[in-house]
């Protein structure tokens, strides 16, 4: 999907501090597969901990990419995941 395996959550609207075993509303679970020596391939997965009755909105994650990224390709069954060059991230809402 894109390069680079930190994906960044600052923008949502909460942040969350657990000082014991506490079940977190989202969970972010990433695979990341080199493709020879210039490509890499992500699968990015977004799961709720909370009543399925309820949703996330204004819901954005940030995947960084290298400096030198020429090419990505996005594939999104939910939501629009797209590459923004001059932020060098890939963006999925």
């Amino acid at each position: 999907m894109g390069s680079s395996a930190s994906i960044d959550l600052t923008n949502l609207a909460h942040s969350y501090r657990s000082t014991s075993n506490v079940k977190l509303p989202i969970k972010v679970l990433a695979t990341v597969n080199e493709i020879g020596t210039t490509g890499v391939s992500y699968i990015v997965a977004i799961k709720t901990n909370f009543d399925p009755k309820l949703s996330a909105s204004s819901l954005v994650v940030k995947i960084p990419t290298p400096l030198n990224t020429t090419n990505v390709e996005c594939k999104a069954p939910n939501g629009k995941a797209k590459y923004v060059p001059a932020e060098n991230m890939i963006v999925w809402k």
